[in-house]
Parts: structure tokens; sequence; C-alpha cells
């Protein structure tokens, strides 16, 4: 399994001579070559089969190409910018080796002219087309130019923050910086990404930055923070998707005409009664249950690689549904970034959970009530004894746990309140983020008022107690064959409330708490000093939402 790295010097003549010939081990047998025409035509050109990669003098960029479909799409223009802000316009050296480890492909050493100012940075480009930039001496960021139609925040298992370009005007868009930006391009055969480390990196996208610039108007804005930043350009046709639902009739199966071009798990956001929800396709048809919703056909699958929809009262769209998968195949951002950066919260791989895992009877919540209340009624409670005790101990290991989780909701909510209020204590006399601060507070509000309200103004303790005492009671009716112990017992079945409230506190006080998270990333588009403060509290509320497996997300 070896990959060639090929170096070939054109000189000023025109001749063409063998500079280097480097061996190095890589799984896809993969083939780069690097051809120097810097001499005679100021291009550096690193070429991986399906990406070609040219550091451009006269551009000051270094050009990112892919070949997907036959064709060659410009997917990046990477230019690096100084610590005033100016974006480079020519580079004024560039070199290519061999990189140390030999997993890294290519090393690219360039410096770039912004001005009078020069700016240092180390490219590696490997042979899978993943390009790892380390900033040098006056690098203080890059803008990647794209002919972007949509800019993603990657928000998984909650909702993604979806950004579309402005019309016309040129506009700068703050972004909360999560390690990741997904750009997707023109056409929908590209896209490209960049994840990032840990660190104090501001991000922004600049719509209509280059607007005279038909392939390449729009451009994702990072700011290093002397960290390095890892880009690939991803391409097949079909790698994302804009489906017309506009006419799409309810309760009607909709075949798409796209069909996924690999194996991953595509996602779309659709309303889940007014509420944003991220789906992802299943494998085939099927129907899912939500609390509040009840039982609904599950509203995206596929047939084969042909993508179904059917839209409903319950789950709708406001006219289209984006399709693009995040994760789940080598070739998607999220399996890229893991690689990149594992250590950071936005990219960690969610961990598929059971609710009840050691339960005994295996019989819980609607069902095993629904059972035993029909054992019950039949008189066979006193015969199968042993079985309705094994029953009874499960329910009571499962509203324990439901008690515990519920628990977390106030001190969680009361913890928000107090960070919200210290903020705005402090940035008292900083209008922008006094401001973004006072809509947080405003959409945290009604969080625990929801809370309390499905709760009854009851702790959790106590209603586990009161449901503790009902199965207690339960226990001594098993043993007793009489058939008047019917209706007391399916009295006090009913009142096993923690297994519902498990369901309409996460639906819904976890519905507003999703919603809090997505716009409290929007909400800083235009107030960049507030993206920390955004990035905190999506933070806090992701870690929160995604702690158990209730009924928070669908995805």
């Amino acid at each position: 399994m070896n990959a060639l790295i090929r170096l070939t010097t054109t000189r000023a003549t025109g001749a063409l001579g063998v500079a280097l010939i480097a061996s190095f081990l890589h799984p896809a047998e993969a083939k780069v070559s690097v051809q120097n025409d810097w001499e005679a035509a100021g291009r550096v050109t690193v070429d991986g089969g399906t990406w070609p990669a040219v550091f451009s003098r006269d551009d000051g960029a270094l050009l990112v190409y892919t070949r997907a479909g036959g064709k060659k799409l410009q997917a990046m223009k990477v230019v690096p910018f100084g610590a005033g802000g100016a974006g480079a316009t020519r580079i004024a050296s560039c070199a290519a080796k061999a990189a140390e480890d030999e997993a890294q492909g290519v090393s690219v050493q360039a410096t770039f002219a912004a001005g009078k100012d020069q700016l240092e940075g180390t490219f590696l480009l490997a042979p899978d087309g993943a390009i790892q930039v380390h900033p040098g001496t006056g690098m203080a960021g890059l803008r990647t130019f794209g002919d972007l139609t949509r800019g993603i925040v990657p928000g998984a298992p909650l909702e993604d923050l979806l950004y579309t370009p402005e019309a016309k005007a040129a506009r700068r868009v703050s972004l909360p910086s999560e390690n990741v930006f997904v750009g997707l391009l023109k056409g929908e055969s590209a896209l490209f990404t960049c994840a990032w480390p840990r660190g104090k990196q501001r991000v922004a996208l600049l719509w209509n930055e280059a607007a005279a610039q038909a392939q390449a108007p729009h451009a994702f804005e990072i700011h290093l923070d002397g960290q390095p930043a890892f880009l690939k350009a991803f391409a097949a046709p079909g790698i994302w998707h804009d489906e017309d639902l506009s006419n799409a009739n309810p309760e009607e199966d909709v075949a798409s005409t796209w069909k996924r071009p690999f194996s991953a798990t595509w996602k779309t956001q659709l309303l889940e009664g007014e509420l944003e929800t991220s789906f992802p396709f299943m494998n085939s048809r099927r129907s899912t249950w939500r609390p509040n919703f009840g039982f609904y056909a599950y509203p995206v699958w596929f047939q084969g690689d042909q993508a179904q929809f059917r839209l409903s009262k319950k789950v709708s769209c406001q006219g289209h549904a984006l399709i693009y998968a995040l994760e789940g195949n080598e070739a998607t951002p999220l399996e890229f970034a893991r690689k990149c950066v594992p250590d950071v919260p936005a990219v960690e791989r969610r961990q598929s959970r059971q609710r009840y895992p050691d339960d005994s009877a295996g019989l819980q919540n609607c069902d095993g009530r629904a059972w035993t209340k029909w054992m019950f009624h039949a008189d066979l409670q006193a015969r199968e004894q042993d079985l309705l005790r094994e029953t009874l101990k499960d329910f009571l290991y499962s509203i324990k746990g439901d008690k515990k989780r519920l628990e977390q909701y106030p001190p969680f909510l009361e913890s928000l309140n107090q960070k919200v209020t210290k903020w705005r204590e402090a940035e008292s006399g900083n209008r922008p983020v006094r401001n973004y601060l006072d809509r947080v507070h405003e959409g945290a509000a009604p969080l625990a008022t929801e809370f309390w309200e499905k709760m009854h103004d009851r702790k959790p303790a106590d209603q586990l107690q009161h449901e503790i005492e009902g199965l207690n009671r339960l226990n001594e009716l098993v043993a007793d064959a009489s058939p008047d112990t019917y209706a007391e017992a399916s009295y006090l079945l009913d009142e096993l409330q923690l297994w519902s409230l498990i369901e309409a506190i996460p639906a819904r006080v976890g519905g507003l708490m999703r919603v809090l998270h997505r716009d409290a990333g929007y909400w800083c588009a235009d107030k960049p000093a507030a993206a920390k403060c955004a990035e905190e509290i999506r933070h806090d509320l992701r870690e929160f939402l995604i702690h158990d497996e209730t009924h928070e997300t669908v995805y």
C-alpha cells in the first residue's frame, strides 16, 4: 500500500526535470504529485488525483479544487490575513517538500504579502486531501472563499445552525466558535469543512465579501489564536440537496429525485409541531412515538437509495428540506473533525443509551401498566404473583431513575439563570452584549415555570414517595385472589405519573431549551463580542440535553 509523492520542477525555460521522488505507506495507495512552476508561472501545484491544490502567487491564495462527476470545481480559495485584518494579495515565496510525518504528505512553506506585512505559514497536504494550516509570523487567520449556498454550524444531536447568503449586500455574520464549520457549495456536488482545536478562535461568515468573484463570492473567516486549522473539501454528485416540498400534500408519500451518493447518517430539519427538529433518514418506512404527538409516520426514510418524505399535521416544513450528512462516513465533516480535534465536545460521538438498562421482567411504562391491569382484571394476580413482584420491582427501578433525571432540571435552570444574571450585571455598560444577554434571559425565563407547571408544583422526590407507597400497596394486593382488588390496583397503577412526567417534561421543557440553544447561536450574528457568551450557553444546554436517553431529541 504505497503512496507516491512526486516533486517536479519547471525551470524558467519551460524544461521539466524531476527534483524528488519519495515513497511512503498510506492505506489508500494515493499518489500525490507536486509540480513546481514557481519561477516560470508563480504556481506550486499539489495534486492528489481527486483534489488539485494550487499555491498561486498572483492570487495570493491557496486554490483547492475537487474532481467529481468528471468536473473540476474550485471548492476553496484560502487567503491568510494579518493582525490588522488585511488579506494577502500575493505570495512572496513558496517551497514544497515531503513532510517529516509521511502520513501528512507534502509540506509547503509559504510567505504571503498583505501590503507591507509578511504572513508566514506551513501547509501540510495529506494524500486524502486534508490540509493542516499552521500559522507562522504575521498570520492571524484565514478566509476561505467559495460559492457558498449555506453555512452550517453543526449542533448534533440538537439542531444545526443554518445560514443563507444575503441577497446582495455585504454582511459579516458572527458565529459561535464550536470547532467545526461546514460550507455547502453551489451545485449540490461539493462542500468544504474547517475544524480547529480548543482556544480563543473567533469565526464569522462574510457574505458577498468578494461579490465580483463568481467562483468564490463568500467567505468563512477564522482568527486562529495561534492554533492550527484543518481544512478539507468533499465532492460527490448529490453530496447535499435542497428538496422542494412546497407542493407536497400532507399524509402522502413523496419520492424525491435525489438519491444518496454514499451510506452515511443523512439528515434534515423539519418542524415537529412548531419546533425545528433534526430528523435522521431511516433505512425503511416506519412509525414513531413522540410525547405530545403520539404515534405518527416517521417523515424521512430511504427506499433503496432514493429519499422519501411523508409530511403530516404533526411534522411539516417551510417549503424546502435541506438534506446533508455530517457523520457516519469518512467522507463527512464530523468524521474528519474527529480525527483532527477529537477532544472537543462538539465533535464527540454520542453514545447510544438504553433508558432502563437493568430491568428484570422487561415490562415498563404504559405496556407494563396495561399488562399488570389485565392480570388483576382477569383475577390472575395471585397465581402470577412471582412475575408481578418482579414487574413491580422494575416499576420501582424505573421511577427512581426518572425521578433522578427530573431532579436535575431545577438546579440546572437555576445555574443558567444565575450565570446570565451575573453576566448582565457585568456587561451593563456594553450595550451589544447586554442586549444579547437580555434576549437570552427572556428566552430562559419560561423554562422553570414550564417545569413546575408540568410537575403540578410537586417536587420529584415527593412524587416518587407517593408512587413508592402505591407500589408497596400493589405488592400487598398481588397476594389477594379476591376479584375486588382490580379497582384499587387500577387506581394505584394510574397514579404512577413519573413515567408520563419523564416524557412530558423533556418534550416541553427540553424542547424550549433546544430553541434557546439554537437562538443563542443566531442572536450573536451582529454582536461579535457576545459570541463567547453564546458558546458557553450553547455548550451548557447541549451537555444537559444529551445527558440521558429521554425525549429531548429525535436525532
